[in-house]
């Protein structure tokens, strides 16, 4: 079953995320997802600090059975989704000459235009993740968002995003993975497969500003015409709030975690007020906390948060502060703390003037903002 399928594979703070499916149509269709959670201390800040207890998470995702239907599936290949802790952006034009003495563009031409853009300067420190070439133009002016294959002309020009990231983080994973059997086949950054995934849905607009926000890290990034134009991270996220959930009330993660996910945020207008759960105070006395003391916790958070969310966007706003559609760009927010009850009114309140949305994947199987990653994979 594996071998007529694409897996896509996402390694984050929390899980390692499999995804298997297939493109139709322009669009992706999921066959199989699974969820491997993996214990604290593992990942840490888009980091491996654990490599042995990760490898030994991958080994048992190597043959999965799904019991009801009786099916078992061996995993060699994956398409893996890369952190973009680090990204940099460039755009790139370079002209080649075509090759054939027909003159018509072949396979051998685009292969000599990615050995070009391969030996592109890059700041010291980084390398080249991925090279998305994004518009062809023949002599005769004509454009392609393809390579133009068969196409008579003498010569190409061609315009492409260049992705680099830095050097210790761009090969971690991909070790990681293929050091246990598996064979990485093609690589991404989180953000661009967010945004190929986004650029199937037409309800999306094609420029926005991407908020993804993990369990420990949060990527912004800027996606103009569905490709990322910039992009920062840091490493904050959902799990964040749940400790100072749990710090606050004197109870373990797990149950702050229950009370992030089935409560969240809301304001509560009625006499009778239920008690959330019993805690200690800062003395270690017990006490009884409530819908308003979660409220304040999490208001607390989302006074830091949003203030760096804001500081990030702005060291890549600022080189585009010239261009007045940066200003009304929406604000898409992805990944699994887009599940927060009470996250849009926090957004809104500091982002007044943007459009804030939280865009579900309409894939059937994979319904579920921290699924976006994964889907992206699978169309690139």
């Amino acid at each position: 079953m594996a071998n007529k399928f694409t897996a896509c594979m996402e390694i984050t703070n929390t899980a390692i995320k499999l995804l298997l499916g297939y493109e139709l149509g322009g669009k992706p269709v999921v066959v199989f997802t699974h969820y491997e959670p993996l214990e604290p201390g593992i990942i840490q800040h888009y980091g491996i600090s654990k490599p042995d207890a990760l490898s030994e998470a991958l080994k048992a995702m190597q043959t999965l059975k799904i019991e009801d239907e009786k099916i078992e599936i061996k995993l060699s290949n994956v398409n893996l989704i890369v952190p973009s802790l680090g990204l940099k952006v460039y755009q790139s034009e370079k002209s080649f000459t075509v090759v054939s003495p027909d003159e018509k563009v072949g396979d051998a031409d685009i292969t000599n235009l990615i050995s070009l853009l391969q030996k592109e300067n890059v700041p010291s420190g980084y390398t080249i993740s991925n090279i998305i070439p994004i518009a062809f133009q023949l002599d005769d002016g004509r454009r392609f968002a393809t390579p133009p294959l068969g196409f008579v002309s003498k010569s190409v020009m061609v315009k492409a995003m260049i992705h680099t990231l830095p050097e210790p983080l761009r090969g971690q994973y991909a070790i990681a993975v293929n050091a246990v059997g598996y064979r990485v086949l093609k690589s991404n950054v989180s953000v661009y497969c967010a945004a190929k995934y986004y650029s199937t849905m037409p309800n999306v607009p094609k420029s926005y500003l991407l908020l993804d926000i993990g369990a420990g890290s949060t990527d912004l990034a800027l996606i103009g015409d569905t490709e990322p134009y910039a992009a920062t991270c840091f490493a904050k996220g959902g799990d964040d709030l749940t400790t100072l959930i749990a710090e606050r009330f004197g109870i373990s993660f797990e149950d702050a975690e229950n009370l992030k996910v089935n409560y969240g945020y809301h304001e509560v207008n009625m006499r009778y007020k239920p008690i959330l759960i019993k805690g200690i105070d800062e003395n270690g006395n017990p006490k009884n906390y409530y819908q308003n003391d979660l409220n304040a916790v999490i208001k607390e958070f989302f006074g830091v948060y949003l203030t760096e969310i804001s500081a990030g966007l702005s060291t890549f706003l600022d080189r585009y502060a010239g261009k007045d559609f940066v200003k009304t760009l929406p604000l898409i927010v992805a990944g699994g703390g887009a599940k927060l009850v009470g996250l849009l009114d926090f957004l809104k309140g500091a982002f007044e003037g943007r459009e804030v949305l939280v865009v579900t994947p309409d894939t059937i199987g994979a319904r579920d903002p921290s699924m976006v990653n994964l889907l992206g994979m699978l169309m690139c």
